[in-house]
């Protein structure tokens, strides 16, 4: 016999895509975005759900899926958050967090370059080599802490 709890158990999962934010995740990433960046026709949570979307399947603006706000929304909304270095404010905050959580000091006292060669497209517009892979395209760098945690792209 079905009973609330078996119910709530069982009941089947509402996210439309694996790049969909959970209630939780949602909560977590929600404090960063200023007050003043909340009045939109859009839910926030579905503009991150459509920029989630956009770097998880690695898709261009014009493939998003017709459920998720327009393109030229999430572009836009992207632009802002670029602007306003809200990305980077969670990458700081929440690697600070995971450190604490692993029982180390939320600063970092030591770091470590990364770096990652990406062949590009002939058409691409960064275009360069790469002498130690042999690799046409383009380097990326990363600043890691010394258990491999994200500090900053460049």
């Amino acid at each position: 016999m079905w009973t609330p709890e078996h119910r709530e158990k069982y009941k089947p999962i509402t996210s439309r895509y694996t790049s969909d934010l959970s209630d939780a995740e949602y909560e977590v990433l929600e404090k960063f975005v200023p007050k003043y960046l909340r009045q939109r026709a859009h839910s926030l949570r579905e503009i991150l759900n459509g920029l989630f979307y956009i770097l998880r399947n690695g898709v261009t603006y014009r493939n998003v899926p017709k459920d998720l706000p327009p393109r030229s929304t999430l572009h836009r909304w992207l632009q802002r958050f670029d602007e306003e270095r809200i990305f980077d404010r969670m990458l700081q905050s929440l690697t600070a967090q995971d450190r604490q959580k692993n029982g180390r000091n939320p600063s970092p006292s030591g770091s470590v370059m990364d770096t990652e060669s990406l062949k590009t497209t002939p058409t691409g517009s960064l275009k360069g080599y790469d002498g130690g892979k042999c690799v046409k395209g383009m380097k990326r760098f990363y600043l890691v802490d010394t258990d491999g945690r994200p500090l900053y792209f460049f």
